[in-house]
This record gives structure tokens, sequence and C-alpha cells, in this order.
């Protein structure tokens, strides 16, 4: 009797689940497709941070060609600035609500025609040029916020930090090569559709790739009333998340306009020194200075995110597994690299004009610990956040930091002006100039306050949204989230009946079971 009702039982389960075990070669070739989709959004990532910069690289013979002011040629950033702070705006209202991998393609097919009508602009249509431009740069933006929250749906903890990490190199990469091309570029005599050609071609051939071998897996929410101000609300109520969009937004304020004004901090400093820079030319220093950041960033990147992820995860050294994971070990190391940045960038604007020696040291160090900011925030938010609001919280993050640290280059140079007064000697310039970073270091002191906040509060939001389960995916189309697990191209429709779910009041009390152990443990 007891047989028969057993055989009953799993009768009855067989009917309503499906239990089909993953097959090692299909497992291989989603591993495989997997790790495809991250190369071919890296290249992509590279790609357009060469494009956007290219055309800051020959902005001289753009405005030759369009003859237009210096005035008119400012009105093309801040035209662009507004632009990408909108698409962050519409990222966060409807990021999570469309499929992501859907809107991601569809963002960067928008880049490349815009940018392909933008070679054809005539002298006398600017207007074109400008409008074209301005939408790609927005569409850029809009990847830059979905290509790491789709690579988290793909992978996760170390793994996820090291996609990141390729990611964020690839941004800087592409905007060091592309800034050494294009200025060879303007000094050949080619017209300026030659500097902006490579970009399109590149993307067009890695959008192929990544229609073809992306997986298409959904992972959004349905536009249901009420419920998308309930979401918002609840993200909001994430301490993990408040703390770092406004650490970011504090650490990027600094770093905003030390990217903006250091070529002008180490002209003065030449100018003003007298034998500090060991006879090097301007040109020659400005050269070593940026291949210093480069080897910085190319040292410093992948060896402190594999020390965080290593910390994190128990991985790595034995010396890490034998100890396990430290729940705290990215907010502490961002706290820990806020400091460090403070001091470096105290000895880098103090040996402007006492030794070049000096500068590059601390130029050095303050390029390795400022790295992985990006890499480790974007890692964190993605860990907090809910898995349905992902790109919502990514695309907030940049809005704020967008509108809070967006005028910091300006700051400084209201501060200078203040600070030199009438004065017209070039020494009182460059004092005027130092002080006033001097006083921007406060923003650090501020960022690195919030990640010692952090620390206590980080590894809750982790667990809360790890327990998080999408009852949602109960509620959706089978059909659909079988079409949606092939690729974006798919060569044939399946006729295979879809399985249905199973939804007992065991698989009810496994779940609550689940979410209250998980609960307690934060008690």
């Amino acid at each position: 009797m007891i047989c028969i009702k057993e055989d009953m039982v799993q009768h009855t389960i067989k009917r309503y689940v499906s239990f089909e075990e993953p097959q090692p070669k299909k497992a291989e070739k989603d591993e495989k497709r997997r790790i495809a989709s991250v190369i071919f959004l890296t290249l992509t990532q590279l790609t357009m941070s060469f494009d956007a910069v290219a055309q800051t690289g020959i902005s001289s013979l753009l405005q030759n060609y369009f003859n237009i002011s210096d005035s008119t040629k400012t009105t093309f950033s801040t035209v662009a600035t507004s632009l990408e702070l909108m698409s962050m705006l519409l990222l966060f209202l409807f990021g999570d609500r469309l499929p992501r991998k859907h809107l991601m393609t569809c963002s960067i097919a928008a880049w490349l025609v815009c940018n392909i009508l933008s070679l054809f602009s005539t002298p006398g249509a600017f207007w074109l040029f400008l409008l074209t431009r301005t939408v790609s740069s927005a569409c850029w933006s809009m990847f830059v916020v979905l290509c790491p929250v789709i690579i988290s749906d793909m992978f996760k903890d170390e793994v996820l930090g090291k996609a990141l990490m390729f990611n964020s190199l690839a941004n800087y990469l592409g905007s060091v090569i592309s800034s050494s091309i294009t200025s060879w570029f303007a000094s050949t005599g080619l017209p300026w559709q030659a500097g902006l050609i490579p970009g399109p071609i590149l993307v067009m051939v890695l959008l192929l790739l990544l229609v073809i071998v992306m997986p298409g897996k959904r992972h959004h929410s349905k536009l249901r009333e009420g419920e998308y101000l309930l979401d918002t609300k609840n993200l909001f109520k994430i301490k993990s998340f408040l703390l770092l969009t406004f650490g970011a937004s504090f650490t990027s304020f600094y770093f905003r306009a030390h990217g903006a004004w250091l070529p002008s901090l180490i002209e003065k400093g030449w100018n003003t020194s007298s034998g500090a820079y060991l006879g090097l030319t301007h040109s020659g220093v400005s050269s070593i200075t940026i291949i210093i950041e480069l080897l910085g960033v190319i040292i410093g990147l992948p060896l402190l995110v594999w020390i965080a992820e290593s910390m994190q995860y128990a991985t790595g050294p034995s010396f890490f597994r034998r100890h396990g994971g430290f729940a705290r070990a990215m907010p502490a190391i961002l706290f820990f690299l806020a400091l460090v940045t403070i001091g470096c960038s105290v000895g880098e604007l103090a040996s402007m004009d006492r030794s070049f020696i000096g500068l590059a040291i601390f130029t050095f160090f303050l390029a390795v610990a400022a790295s992985p900011f990006v890499t480790l925030i974007t890692q964190m938010l993605l860990n907090v956040a809910p898995p349905k609001q992902r790109a919502s919280a990514i695309a907030a993050t940049r809005l704020v930091v967008g509108l809070l640290a967006g005028w910091s280059a300006q700051l400084v140079g209201m501060l200078s002006d203040i600070l030199r007064g009438s004065s017209a000697e070039a020494v009182d310039d460059f004092r005027a100039l130092r002080i006033s970073f001097y006083t921007l270091l406060a923003f650090l002191g501020i960022a690195a306050m919030l990640y010692f906040a952090l620390i206590k509060v980080y590894p809750e939001d982790v667990i809360r949204s790890k327990m998080l389960i999408d009852f949602e995916d109960e509620e959706m189309d089978d059909e659909v989230l079988e079409k949606e697990r092939k690729p974006l191209i798919r060569r044939q429709r399946s006729r295979e009946p879809v399985r249905q779910r199973a939804d007992t009041v065991f698989d009810r009390l496994s779940r609550r079971n689940t979410l209250d152990a998980g609960y307690a443990l934060l008690i």
C-alpha cells in the first residue's frame, strides 16, 4: 500500500513538473555562450569608449569644418550631458520594465545608426551632427548602465567581479588608445570622418555577434498599477544602496575635477618651478604622467579587485580559503582605498613644484588606489539591489553622480578665481589652484565616512537581496520563459508542450521556511 502511494506521488509530481537534468554538453555550451557574450560586451565597451574620446581628439578639425565658435562647441557638451542625464532617468523608470537584452541591443543599434548618419554631415548641417552625436552619446550611456546588469544576470560572485573588472579596464583603455590615435589623425591632414569611422565598423560586427550568441533570459518586471512606486520606495530603503550612491558621488566629485584640471596643474607647476622637473619639456612631462597613470590602472585594477574578491568569497590563496569569506571585505577595502587616495592626492599636489620624482610616485599610487572604485561600487550595487531592480539601481546611481559631481570642475575654477584675486602672477595662479584642490579633498573625506558606515550594513543587505524570491516568475507565461531562454535570433520555434509549474502546499511551505530561516540569521 505504501509503495502504491509513493508511485502515485511520483506520478503526480512528474505530471506537473518536468525535471530536466542538465546535460553536460548543453551546460558546457551555455557556459561558452555566456563567456563569449561577456567578451563581445567588453569589446563593445572598448569600441564605444574609443569613439567617444575620438570626437574630442578631432574637435579642432570639426570646428574648422563646420566653422563654429568656441561657445557653439561648448553647446555640444551641454546638450550631450543633458541627454545623458535624461537617458539615465528613463532607464531608472523603465530599465527593469522592459527586456534588458532587447533594450541593450536597441541602444547599440541606435548608437550605430546615429554615428553613421553623422558621417554624412555637410559643412552647413552642423545641426545634423549635433543631433546624431548627442543622441549616440545618450545611447552609449544606456549601454554603460545595462552592460554590467546583463553580466550580473549571467554570472555572480567572484566571476562577476572579474567580468566587471575587464569591462572597466576596457572603458579606460578605449579612451587612452583613442586619445593617442586621434591626435595622429588630426596631424595627418585626413578628413575628420577618418577618426570616427573605425568605431561604427567594429560595433556593427560586434552587434551581430551579440545578437547571435547572447542568451535572452527574461529578467524584468511587468508594468502593473501601483507596484512601480512600491518597488522604487523599497529600493531607496536599502541603506547600502544610499551609502554607495552618495559615496560614489563624492568620490567622483573629486576625480572629475582632478581629470579636468591635472594638465593645467602640471603646466603651472612646471612654469613656476626651478629645476624640479629635471630639465624635461612640458610635453615630455605630460607624456610620462599619462604613461604612469596607465601603468597604475593596469596594475592596480586587477590586483585590488582580485584581493577584494578573494577576501569576500574565500577564493584565491590558501590563506583566504582557510579563514573563510569576510562579508565586509569590499566596503572595508573601499574605505581603506579612500584614505590612501586622500594621502596620495596630498602628496601629488605638494610635489608638483618641488620634485618630479615625487610627483611620479604619488601619481602612480593614486592611479592604483583609484582604479577599482568603479568596479567594486558597481558589483556592490548589483549585490544589494533586488534582481529585478538592478538596472534602476545602476541608473539611479549614475543619475545622482551626474547631478552632484557634474559641476566639480567649474567649482574648482570659481574657487581658484576667488583665491587668486586680482593677481596676475603665475605663482599666485598655481597656488590658488592647488589650494582649491586641497579644499576639494573634503569630498573624499565625506566619501570615506560613508564607506566606513557601509561596512556595518552591507552584509545584511546582501543577505536580504539573496533571499528575495521572485514570485512573479510563477505568474509569468511559461511559453515566454521557454522562448526567452533561447538566443535572441531563434532558428525555429519549439512545438513541444511547455511544462507546467507545481504549485503545491509543500512548495510554498518550503519557500516560506527558507525565508524565515534566512531572516533569523540577521537577528
